[in-house]
């Protein structure tokens, strides 16, 4: 019976993420730009973002203003996949949901593996497991969706899967090791925090004797991994002349609150921040983002682990002081990667639920391990511990409701007290007394239908039915619902799109959403700037003739043109006139199409 419930599971989620993947109508987020550069490879046009950026952003106020038009954001693997199938006849965006989808599917096949190696000849766990277990991920509905949106977070999900398979070979190879170490930090800036787990997972899990070869093989892997990024490396020092370049330090200083200032510096407009990001800088800005990230990693963990959250965290620290004792190299290389990531989740400048999306089969897989057995002395106490951690979040919670907090989010402290004591104490509680294997498979049961149930509600509930930012139930870090905005600001852009092009625009001025159509060539423009920054941001485009058309998303343009704005509506001392509207309605946020008049 619990194969057979697996197994349904399973093919239920591949539905799923097909279905997910036809959700997914134009590029959302972060994808954009992985769509821009895998178009541009395509082309034969290089690493080119496939856009260029009006408005630079320059981290500390010795920064120079460099090329604004190559890829400096994300690493190159998943643009270059996706420029692979690409070349086949797909879409750059099609191509890199096909490549998000087959990578969801891998992230089960490793999954039910991995389940398997981890439970087979431990006494008092069911038979099926790999199955129940791997049918929990397949309706997960962030899993779902991950494998479906283009992104690259299935893909770092299952590379992380993989590497944990590659340090549990009896005989670890130090290519393997090194060359799947390579991939995923050419994949995720984030997956660097990676660089010590096969030196840790070697070295923790030989036995008298073999450390030696173990440092032999942690060594290698690590060479390994830095050749597969040389290239790349080398790649920014000829163009940015640092081979560890990357746009990515200005959100973090965004973040952090260090104040920016706007100037235009010879004809160019430049926002620059009064400092760079330096270590200090960076540790004491982490410890500001930590009790946030914590706060949301629990509410949306219980969406995104429901019941097994507060199981698999209880038996955290005897799962660890297990893998060390026996020198199980598979669940130490689990348990180090999961807590490697989840120290990025933690401290990184407003975590986001995608980023989540690599934890999720690994907190599955561990949970289920946990849930699995016959609970020991420390279930009660480590209930004991869950609850108290549940209580304090409450009450660290307890201004969303009371009116008093800066950024109340009342739904975040609803999900806490309903959801945590449904989702995580109760479970908690029921595994601590369970006698019988029945009653833990139940709570496994329970896991798998309480995941079905929320995968369905973030498919045929509000807003557009996809978990990429948020849901109803997970809101992102600033509690608003970023899926149902991004949604309405996609059509009214694809209206304004079609009307630049109508009006011959070769290339256009506007936000970042307009890179997901290979035509006009695009200018990116930052969404919510204020008015006098973004006039003269305008003003500087057009002083220096680089688009004679602008596309703004109506809450930008009303800056400019006042409310209600109608075709024929002059800006910028008559320079900029508006030649289309986009009205706003139930599922279009509104946009403007400009025009220069040569004035």
């Amino acid at each position: 019976m619990i194969v057979r419930w697996g197994l349904v599971a399973v093919l239920f989620g591949i539905m799923l993420r097909v279905l997910a993947a036809d959700a997914h109508v134009v590029p959302r987020g972060d994808v954009v730009l992985d769509v821009g550069a895998a178009r541009s490879l395509a082309a034969g046009e290089g690493f080119r973002s496939g856009f260029e950026r009006a408005l630079p952003k320059l981290a500390g106020p010795d920064a120079v203003v460099g090329r604004q038009d190559l890829v400096d954001q994300h690493p190159p693997l998943w643009p270059l996949l996706g420029s692979f199938v690409a070349r086949l006849g797909a879409s750059p965006f099609l191509a890199l949901k096909l490549l998000s989808l087959l990578a969801g599917v891998l992230v089960l096949v490793l999954g039910w593996r991995i389940t398997d190696r981890l439970t087979e000849g431990i006494s008092g766990v069911p038979d099926g497991l790999p199955a129940l277990a791997t049918g929990i991920l397949a309706v997960g509905f962030l899993a779902v969706d991950a494998a479906g949106n283009g992104s690259l977070y299935a893909a770092q999900a299952a590379g992380v899967l993989l590497l944990v398979e590659t340090l549990a070979s009896p005989r670890p190879s130090w290519w393997r090791i090194g060359l799947v170490l390579g991939g995923l930090l050419m994949l995720n800036h984030q997956c660097a925090v990676l660089w010590p787990v096969p030196a840790l997972v070697l070295l923790l899990g030989a036995r008298p004797g073999e450390r030696g070869r173990a440092a032999v093989v942690a060594a290698g892997a690590t060479l390994v991994a830095a050749l597969c990024a040389l290239p790349w490396w080398l790649r920014n020092v000829a163009a940015f002349g640092d081979p560890f370049a990357s746009v990515n330090p200005i959100y973090f200083l965004y973040r952090a609150g260090v104040d920016a200032t706007f100037a235009v510096e010879d004809g160019v407009p430049v926002l620059r921040f009064a400092r760079a990001l330096d270590p200090l800088l960076m540790a004491r800005a982490s410890l500001g983002f930590l009790k946030p990230n914590l706060l949301y990693l629990l509410s949306t963990g219980l969406a995104v682990w429901p019941v097994l959250l507060g199981v698999g965290g209880a038996a955290l620290l005897p799962q660890a002081w297990e893998a060390v004792t026996r020198r199980d190299r598979r669940l130490l290389a689990l348990l180090v990667c999961l807590a490697a990531l989840g120290a990025v989740a933690v401290l990184w400048p407003a975590t986001k639920l995608r980023y989540l999306a690599v934890l999720q089969p690994l907190v599955v897989v561990l949970a289920v391990r946990a849930a699995a057995r016959a609970p020991g002395t420390w279930a009660r106490r480590a209930a004991l511990l869950v609850g108290l951690g549940w209580l304090a979040a409450l009450l660290l919670t307890l201004d969303d409701v009371r009116g008093v907090a800066e950024d109340a989010r009342p739904v975040r402290w609803m999900v806490l007290a309903a959801g945590g004591a449904l989702l995580l104490w109760l479970p908690v509680r029921v595994h601590g007394r369970a006698r019988t294997e029945r009653t833990r498979v139940g709570l496994l049961l329970g896991a798998m239908l309480v995941s079905w149930v929320l995968a369905a509600w973030v498919a045929v509930g509000g807003g557009p039915g996809t978990a990429y930012h948020a849901t109803d139930f997970a809101p992102d870090f600033f509690g608003k619902q970023a899926e149902l905005s991004e949604a309405r600001e996609a059509l009214a852009l694809a209206e304004a799109r079609d009307a630049a092009v109508a009006l011959g625009a070769e290339t256009v001025a506007g936000p970042i959403g307009l890179l997901a159509w290979p035509t006009p060539r695009l200018l990116e423009v930052s969404q919510g700037l204020p008015p006098a920054w973004l006039g003269a941001t305008l003003d500087a485009l057009l002083d220096a003739g680089r688009a004679r058309h602008v596309v703004l998303l109506l809450s930008d343009a009303e800056a400019l043109t006042g409310p209600s704005p109608t075709t024929g509506t002059t800006v910028l001392g008559g320079r900029l006139v508006v030649r289309h509207v986009v009205e706003p309605g139930e599922f279009s946020a509104g946009a403007v199409v400009l025009e220069a008049t040569g004035g």
